[in-house]
């Protein structure tokens, strides 16, 4: 019973170990079908470069450089507007309110005539001439006037200095009998207030018999002060004389410095031109007559400006100017200093009248360059006047925004950092399309007026133009730091736009 029993129990115990085997096989080969799967089956991910929608492109120029980065979604643009042809001005600004050589017939009409007494006037061979016929037992006085219309009241009101150029071409005398050594014949130039009875200042040479002198007169009708003067032995080709507001009255016969300098604060001239005024006494007894004619050439009037100066300003430092007459000869040349202004000086270049008919004012990058940045002929070259070097304002497309997807975007420019160098009168960066242009970015010197556009519309395979619009003296230099930025609405993507410019 015992024994039977324990064959039982073994039966059992081997079907337990035989079915804990069967688990463990199928459990095995259950783990080896799923690492079998993981095995033959992977994944692989492939990544490809995608071109954006909105790509950057550099214009056809010599005048700008781009440099992009790879697919278009970066751009440094450094443009330079001095390579820009025809991109200089010469603007003029002109002191002279009268000059003539008496060679136009038109001369007369801008010039009123008078006198007191027998006086005679005109223009005949290139010449301003005024005339005096007096005779007397006693003595006796006489003037003749010729005033410059367009150099008077109006013109010369409220002027700090006007200065007036005259050559005096001759002087005619014949005098019968004996004239005292007081009589005088004094061919000036005049400061007229008033013509009956006269009231002028006028300043040049004084004939006295044998003697010559230089002076600066005020006529009081028949009463002459000399208030300065100096005797000469012979006169200057050309003289000028200058009156300031302070009362100041100077004559000047080389361009160093005034030979003669008077101070009258009540003067208060009308009118400038050109007087003859002869005082004429007897010596003992007998008659005395004389016959007097003064010969005017080469008028040049200014106002504010020295006459036998011109300036032009703007210029780089070494730059050359240079002055031409109408047949192309030199006749003077200067070189722009640290502060950018070049100093032609007429009287020292010979010139015995300070205005150049058809005269050409050229300038140089030096003095040994062969073609002109600009030149100027304003018809005359006058004394005085001030000629401003400038580059003109120049607008140009220095990036193209092209939108290769297809959908709209809409883009805008934000400045984020902007530095100047120089004269920069007015610098402005937008965008273009063929339909308008957005708002601009403005900069005015070291201001910034507005620091982004508007949203501008580009559609579907078109695109835009950023454009850059610059008014600036030569030697400027100025560097933008953008964002350009556009969307469809959902994603807004900027990118990193750099523009330097000079010129």
């Amino acid at each position: 019973m015992v024994a039977k029993d324990r064959l039982k129990s073994m039966a059992r115990t081997k079907q337990g170990a035989l079915l804990l085997l069967i688990i463990v096989l199928l459990i095995s080969t259950i783990a080896a079908t799923f690492a079998a799967s993981f095995v033959y089956y992977p994944v692989t991910v492939v990544l490809r470069g995608v071109t954006p929608p909105i790509v950057l492109e550099a214009p056809s120029s010599d005048i700008v450089n781009v440099s992009l980065s790879p697919y278009g979604t970066q751009a440094n643009a450094s443009v330079n507007i001095a390579r820009a042809a025809n991109r200089y001005d010469l603007s003029l600004t002109r002191y002279a309110i009268y000059w003539s050589d008496f060679n136009s017939p038109h001369d007369a009409s801008s010039i009123s005539f008078g006198g007191n007494t027998s006086c005679r006037w005109g223009i005949t061979n290139g010449y301003l001439y005024l005339n005096l016929e007096l005779s007397t037992d006693s003595r006796i006085y006489g003037y003749c006037y010729a005033i410059f219309n367009n150099a008077s009241n109006e013109a010369i009101d409220n002027a700090t200095e006007v200065y007036i150029e005259s050559r005096l071409s001759s002087l005619s005398l014949n005098i019968q009998g004996t004239p005292s050594w007081n009589s005088h014949m004094d061919p000036v130039a005049a400061y007229i207030e008033n013509t009956i009875p006269l009231k002028a200042y006028g300043i040049g040479p004084q004939v006295l018999l044998l003697r010559l002198r230089y002076s600066i007169m005020l006529y009081l009708g028949s009463e002459a002060s000399r208030l300065s003067s100096r005797l000469r032995l012979s006169l200057s080709d050309l003289q000028v004389s200058s009156r300031r507001s302070d009362g100041a009255l100077q004559l000047w016969i080389d361009p160093s410095q005034p030979l003669l300098t008077a101070i009258d604060s009540t003067i208060n001239p009308t009118n400038t031109g050109f007087l003859l005024y002869v005082y004429l006494a007897r010596l003992l007894w007998g008659a005395v007559s004389a016959n007097v004619t003064a010969y005017v050439d080469n008028v040049v009037v200014t106002r504010d400006a020295v006459p036998w100066l011109i300036n032009v300003t703007g210029l780089l430092p070494g730059y050359a100017v240079k002055l031409f007459d109408s047949q192309g000869n030199l006749i003077a040349n200067a070189t722009a200093d640290e502060s950018g202004v070049a100093v032609l000086n007429l009287w020292e270049a010979g010139l015995t009248w300070f205005a150049i008919p058809n005269g050409v004012i050229a300038v140089y990058e030096n003095s040994s360059s062969q073609n002109p940045l600009v030149s100027i002929s304003p018809g005359f070259v006058v004394g005085g006047d001030v000629y401003r070097f400038r580059i003109l304002p120049v607008d140009l497309p220095i990036l193209i925004v092209n939108n290769t997807g297809s959908q709209v975007f809409h883009v805008k420019l934000v400045l984020t950092r902007y530095s100047v160098s120089g004269a920069l009168h007015n610098a402005t960066l937008y965008l273009a399309t063929e339909t308008g242009s957005s708002t601009g970015i403005t900069v005015v010197g070291n201001s910034i007026i507005s620091t982004e556009t508007n949203f501008v519309e580009i559609p579907a395979s078109s695109s835009a133009l950023v454009r850059l619009y610059v008014d600036a003296d030569p030697g400027f230099s100025a560097s933008f730091t953008l964002l350009l930025v556009y969307t469809n609405g959902f994603v807004e993507v900027s990118y990193p736009v750099n523009v330097v410019v000079e010129g």
